[in-house]
């Protein structure tokens, strides 16, 4: 290999090409300390394995760059990285390899700019393992900011550290052009809805919660299109493309119906000044109390918490618009603030179902009016606030 290439775009193609190493199943997996790196025709790249994920990056030589000879080498990806963001950006780094056979190395590549001069020992590539990156089928095509923002505005609701793969995914539910995506930890459940999707299919499947969004980033502002295939997710852009295994479809199955609660029609709805609700909300988290009680008399919203410390309490209450009625439910503060930052409209819709007792629904459903939705199970026990008797009315 000998080469005079952009540094800036260099260093792109190896983090897009490696960002496999921040999604695989083991990050310290010995496999993810080295990367391939190629010059090869007429084209510059970086590939990366690790356990559950692979992914690449090709870009081609641009004018202002030259290539005598091509080749192609296993590198460790960390040293490689730290090196080009030690030279500007801007700058043309000289690459040249250098054959020096050892126990550890088959030779150093040379990375000259300026006055400086750095060498990066370098390996055959076939000590990677060549895991092929399947097409899969074409599951839908969406805007990368569209993309980022739905998992943004949900992955609160995964719990990205559990080692339940229902409780540590987002489920993405494809049907008839309407996208759905879901996070749940059993006891809440964010949804975000996306429509008028080009989409030819109609399926659902997982994909793991905490890498999804590092993928999402790695990608160019733009279309990204998804390929679903047996126990795999591809997301794909010209010349980059990641691939992340799956759980197994046992797992999907075992993931709620949240497109039911969606689309459900409520018998009891009412809307809701945002401003409000929040800071009655956000008084209530503040009490050294995990669960807060919520009430609905008639056109009444009624929040009351209890400090367990002090024994202080908070009650405050708001007039609401929709459907009259009179109803209980507990709550955990703490999981309906997560939700209310994520909502930036002023106008919030409360569903309730009815069970078999009316007064006291075991779901609340939040809708911000656009496309974000919270289901949050009821607290059933309210053991820190003191007799409802205190708190009527």
């Amino acid at each position: 290999m000998k080469a005079k290439l952009f540094v800036g775009k260099l260093l792109s193609i190896v983090e897009k090409g490696t960002i496999s190493f921040a999604t695989g199943i083991d990050e310290k997996d010995k496999l993810s300390e080295w990367g391939r790196f190629a010059l090869v025709s007429g084209k510059i790249g970086a590939k990366a394995v690790s356990r559950g994920a692979a992914s690449y990056c090709l870009r081609p030589v641009e004018n202002g760059e030259e290539v005598e000879k091509e080749g192609c080498f296993a590198v460790s990806v960390s040293k490689l990285k730290g090196l080009l963001e030690s030279i500007p950006s801007d700058a043309i780094v000289n690459i040249e390899f250098v054959e020096n056979k050892s126990d550890d190395s088959i030779g150093t590549l040379l990375f000259s700019a300026g006055k400086s001069l750095w060498k990066l020992p370098c390996n055959d590539p076939k000590i990677i393992s060549n895991v092929k990156i399947d097409d899969g089928d074409l599951s839908i095509t969406i805007e990368k900011d569209v993309f980022l923002e739905a998992i943004s505005s949900i992955s609160f609701a995964a719990n990205q550290n559990d080692a339940n793969f229902t409780k540590s995914n987002i489920c993405i539910s494809i049907k008839d052009g309407c996208v759905l995506f879901g996070a749940t930890d059993d006891i809440r459940c964010a949804v975000f809805k996306v429509e008028g999707i080009k989409s030819s299919v109609n399926k659902r499947f997982l994909v793991p919660s905490a890498p999804l969004s590092k993928i999402l980033k790695s990608f160019d502002k733009g279309i990204i299109s998804v390929y679903s295939g047996k126990g795999f997710v591809r997301f794909s852009q010209e010349g980059h493309s990641a691939k992340v295994s799956l759980p197994n479809e046992a797992d999907v199955d075992s993931f709620p119906a949240f497109e039911d609660l969606v689309s459900a029609i409520y018998p009891i709805n009412t809307k809701l000044m945002m401003s409000k609700f929040k800071t009655m909300v956000v008084s209530c988290n503040k009490m050294n109390s995990e669960e807060c009680l919520m009430k609905l008399i008639g056109n009444e919203v009624l929040f009351f918490a209890y400090d367990n410390k002090d024994g202080t309490s908070y009650k405050s209450s708001l007039t609401a618009n929709g459907d009259s009625a009179n109803l209980s439910i507990g709550i955990c503060s703490m999981y309906m603030v997560e939700f209310l930052k994520k909502v930036d409209e002023e106008i919030l819709q409360l569903s309730f179902p009815v069970g078999n007792d009316p007064s006291k629904p075991q779901l609340i459903m939040i809708h911000d009016g656009k496309s974000l939705y919270y289901m949050l199970t009821a607290l059933m026990d309210l053991v820190h606030l003191p007799p409802e008797s205190t708190v009527n009315g």
